[in-house]
């Protein structure tokens, strides 16, 4: 049985890949065959979804364009969420491919190519890529990166991580799997055989590159369509170059990079003002981002409680604060000019003013803010001075 095991470990990664996306070609026809009657448009979005985030996210941008290349940069949490999406494609760790694809962009087409496209379909099916490998070269590099890698924990348990998801999900519902794991890695490893044979044979070059790649016009088929662009300039995300060149990963990066930046100083919970005394001025729940915030707030009696009032104060951005229990004092300073406001039902704020709040009783708000334009500062005889100056910032705050 030890010796089983030995020679099981010992055989090389992509023959354990392969074989296993043998396994998930054959069990995508039988389980396609056997629940065809039941497929609906429900299923539909289901596979679309799977071939977003598990392909085109997981493989194209992340594992090719992101680890390989580094052409943009992420936060560590939506790169975690990516990372466990593109184990599901079955194309090897992150770490595994970036050395891997670097080698084929140092010697393509030549004998150290890592997948050469002159071998074919034996490339295409990776049957040579651990002959291919230039182990003498890109071992120290391989060993180094692994030190260095952030998903280490995913990729050292890279099968367990894929055997355990994918059981949960059959367990759920057999059609989940299928249509959500199993075709976009059906997808993802023809994309890349035919991006990494055909378009270094056929189509139009926009670049004299010391190479054979290819452009090819089938954006939405294939993740790297515009090969010769991409060879000419990797650390471009976008391998459009002519204005009829639609390079759709391009989009989707672009979106990601949005959504990390909208979600990147943001958080959901508890975020209470505290004074520089540690006093609990207003309790605050919600979700806070660069672009928006909405709070729930109960705005505490300073005056009964501490013997306190509040301090001038502006805000990051304009809001407004429906009144759902209470009744609140407002006095507003705006452009040396104060005025006393009183609130029963709502109060709009914008960000060059400073107010601030005093009531009798508990008051309980719900407060959307927009996106930010200014630093929250106080206003103390005449001048102002950095909020955390008087008061603890959280990281809705610090926005």
């Amino acid at each position: 049985m030890k010796k089983l095991i030995t020679k099981i470990i010992n055989i090389p990664e992509n023959f354990k890949f392969i074989t296993m996306l043998a396994i998930v070609h054959v069990l995508t026809i039988v389980g396609t065959v056997y629940y065809w009657e039941t497929f609906n448009n429900f299923w539909l979005w289901i596979m679309i979804f799977g071939i977003l985030l598990v392909s085109t996210i997981g493989s194209e941008c992340y594992l090719h364009r992101y680890c390989a290349h580094s052409s943009y940069k992420l936060s560590k949490t939506l790169k975690t969420i990516i990372h466990f999406f593109s184990i599901f494609n079955l194309q090897g760790n992150s770490v595994f491919w970036e050395i891997s694809h670097k080698q084929h962009h140092k010697y393509p087409d030549q004998e150290k190519d890592f997948h050469p496209a002159k071998d074919g379909w034996r490339t295409w099916f990776w049957l040579d890529l651990h002959k291919n490998f230039c182990n003498e070269e890109y071992a120290y590099q391989w060993e180094q990166n692994k030190l260095d890698d952030d998903m280490k924990f995913m990729n050292n348990n890279y099968w367990k991580i894929y055997f355990i998801t994918i059981i949960i999900s059959t367990l759920i519902d057999p059609r989940l799997t299928i249509l959500f794991f199993f075709l976009p890695a059906i997808k993802t490893f023809h994309a890349c055989g035919f991006a990494s044979v055909v378009a270094h044979r056929v189509g139009y070059r926009n670049f004299d590159t010391p190479d054979n790649s290819r452009n090819l016009p089938m954006p939405f088929i294939i993740g790297s369509a515009y090969h010769n662009n991409h060879h000419n300039d990797e650390s471009n995300y976008n391998n459009s170059i002519k204005w009829y060149e639609l390079d759709h990963i391009a989009w989707v990066i672009n979106l990601l990079l949005f959504v990390d930046k909208l979600f990147k100083n943001s958080g959901m919970g508890a975020s209470h003002v505290i004074n520089k005394d540690n006093q609990v001025c207003i309790k605050r729940w919600g979700i806070w981002t660069s672009y928006f915030t909405i709070f729930f707030s109960k705005i505490l009696p300073l005056k009964k409680i501490y013997d306190i009032e509040q301090l001038y104060h502006s805000h990051q951005a304009n809001f407004i604060s429906f009144i759902l229990k209470g009744v609140y004092i407002e006095d507003v300073i705006k452009e040396d000019v104060t005025s006393r406001r009183y609130h029963k039902w709502f109060n709009y704020l914008t960000y060059d003013c400073h107010h601030k709040v005093v009531c009798d009783e508990p008051c309980y708000t719900l407060m959307f803010m927009g996106r930010k334009k200014s630093n929250t500062t106080v206003k103390l005889r005449g001048k102002k001075y950095g909020y955390n100056k008087f008061f603890k910032l959280n990281d809705e705050e610090k926005i």
